[in-house]
């Protein structure tokens, strides 16, 4: 999952989680907003709208990039910021099936 970060100029190292995500702890709100701006002008990577979340307190927003969903996560009131790769799981639409 490293390299999927590569491919998009992110360069920061991070651990995997024992649900196999690779979690990439943010120093602060510049590097948050520096990698929010390569992810949301990559016209390679699209915004999950369903499940992105932005105000005041806190940001939940996540990508699809190839079979990759990133999901930039910020408490802006405790400071704390990190960035979330998990392999994408793709769902069935119903209507398809029918």
């Amino acid at each position: 999952m490293e390299s999927v970060l590569r491919k998009l100029n992110i360069y920061l190292e991070g651990s995997y989680s024992k649900d196999g995500s690779y979690v990439v702890d943010i120093y602060d709100s510049d590097d948050f907003g520096r990698i929010y701006s390569l992810l949301d002008n990559n016209n390679s990577v699209e915004e999950l709208d369903d499940s992105s979340l932005l105000n005041q307190h806190s940001a939940n927003i996540s990508y699809l990039y190839d079979d990759y969903q990133l999901t930039l996560i910020a408490d802006f009131d405790e400071d704390l910021y990190k960035l979330v790769v998990t392999e994408y799981e793709y769902v069935e639409d119903e209507e398809e099936d029918k």
